[in-house]
């Protein structure tokens, strides 16, 4: 069955929440507390059962990851004046975001600030050895340009198809 990559995206997320909610199922099918010399009930799956969906289920993530991972790699966009692989294009969004916060940490603070110290009563100034204001606008420039190459992943991501059963994740 052919699915888009924006389709594998919350599928993949259901995945990861399936792996979890396996991993505490065996977690507590892995032991039973009981008074001595009492009857016990089992639950109701083996640890053996348990662990071997959270497998199958573990091996449908991997397989899903290698196939969003390769279709990124072979499928670019436009960027810059010139091609980029998907691949690329997601960790600069990525990188472009960290430097975002940076820029609007330092567009954030005041030019001057005026304290005083505590042990000599001494009036201490400080002053940005830059312009905030430059800084904060270069932010909202590079906010721009994030939110285009964001926007031209998700249009790939709707037309990008990669083979995967989902139908169990459909429910179909």
């Amino acid at each position: 069955m052919a699915i888009t990559i924006a389709e594998a995206l919350p599928i993949r997320a259901s995945i990861v929440r399936r792996i979890r909610e396996l991993s505490h199922e065996l977690n507590q099918v892995s032991t039973i507390t009981h008074q001595k010399g009492e009857a016990y009930e089992l639950p109701a799956r083996t640890v053996e059962q348990v662990l071997a969906e959270w497998r199958a289920v573990s091996e449908q993530q991997a397989l899903l990851d290698t196939l969003v991972q390769k279709a990124n790699q072979e499928h670019t966009i436009e960027w810059d004046g010139g091609p980029i692989t998907i691949a690329v294009a997601i960790e600069r969004a990525k990188a472009m975001r960290v430097e975002i916060g940076v820029l609007k940490s330092l567009g954030g603070r005041r030019k001057e600030s005026i304290s005083q110290s505590y042990t000599n009563q001494a009036v201490l100034v400080e002053r940005t050895t830059y312009d905030p204001e430059e800084y904060r606008k270069l932010a909202m420039q590079l906010e721009r340009r994030v939110t285009k190459l964001s926007s031209l992943i998700d249009r790939n991501n709707m037309d990008v198809e990669i083979e995967f059963d989902a139908d169990e994740y459909f429910g179909v």
